[in-house]
């Protein structure tokens, strides 16, 4: 189990690294399978946690490198996040836990389809200053703030951190330079998981899946962190690897292999249902 834990960490270290994303596609299913068992609404407040401290490591690999965002626009569209997930955890709340695994299943079925066909059209204008607050049209920013907001619903929903969306809203809507996306994306979606995690860690757990386990002194409301350290853990030691292939692996191969990954999961989830 353990093992498991530290693969999954692996698996979110090369892909948060590589792709930008928080590893939400990739901590769902694997803690479906490992604890079969586990609700919904635990499953989602462990990958919560996990992106939150996941974004937080990569927010000062961007101090570091100077790639820090304009916080003031992060700080305006994590709002719209926050108040997605708001909205989607209030929806979840009306699905049994079969329907909340179709729904995520699904969700992944059209990620791997959009990401093995990608929208492959460049912004070739000069983006330099174009993505800054002040100089963002009105309908950009409407059309922006409606694209996080429906991110924070997806997130809710599913326990997804929302990149799946605000990752496409960030270099079509906003034309935000690639370069940048990723340290963009990763401080809006801290401060919307933030939020998340805050209400998971203040809820009652009536959970029996870690019970009389070493897990079990390690649940705080939702969130175990046992589970939390031991996946980020993985991460950490795995996410140098995940930049060395950025630099040595074409773009369209990992992409096609992230995507056959993402199909074949979602493929998995829905067999086990059905």
């Amino acid at each position: 189990m353990i093992l498991l834990l530290l693969l999954t960490g692996l698996l979110v270290g090369i892909i948060s690294t590589f792709f930008g994303l928080g590893g939400g596609v990739i901590i769902i299913p694997m803690l479906y399978h490992i604890f079969p068992t586990l609700p919904p609404e635990n499953v989602m407040a462990i990958s919560f946690a996990l992106i939150f401290f996941n974004n937080l490591i990569n927010i000062f690999q961007y101090k570091k490198a100077k790639l820090l965002p304009q916080f003031s626009l992060c700080i305006l569209l994590s709002l719209f996040l926050i108040a997605g997930i708001f909205l989607g955890r209030e929806f979840v709340k009306t699905f049994n836990p079969i329907e909340i695994k179709k729904i995520f299943a699904f969700i992944l079925l059209i990620i791997s389809i959009k990401t093995f066909f990608p929208n492959n059209k460049s912004n070739k204008k000069d983006t330099t200053t174009s993505f800054l607050l002040k100089n963002i049209e009105r309908l950009r920013l409407f059309l922006s703030t409606v694209g996080i907001l429906i991110g924070g619903i997806v997130a809710g929903l599913t326990g997804l951190g929302g990149g799946v969306i605000v990752i496409p809203v960030s270099i079509s809507i906003l034309k935000i330079p690639l370069k940048q996306v990723p340290a963009y994306t990763n401080s809006i979606i801290i401060l919307g998981v933030f939020s998340g995690m805050i209400q998971d860690l203040l809820k009652k757990s009536q959970i029996t899946t870690f019970h009389d386990s070493f897990f079990s002194h390690f649940q705080v409301g939702l969130v175990n962190f046992a589970v939390v350290f031991i996946i980020l853990a993985g991460a950490v030691l795995s996410s140098r690897w995940g930049i060395k292939f950025s630099q040595r692996v074409q773009s369209s191969t990992a992409r096609r292999a992230f995507a056959a990954m993402l199909l074949l999961t979602s493929i998995k989830m829905l067999l086990a249902i059905y």
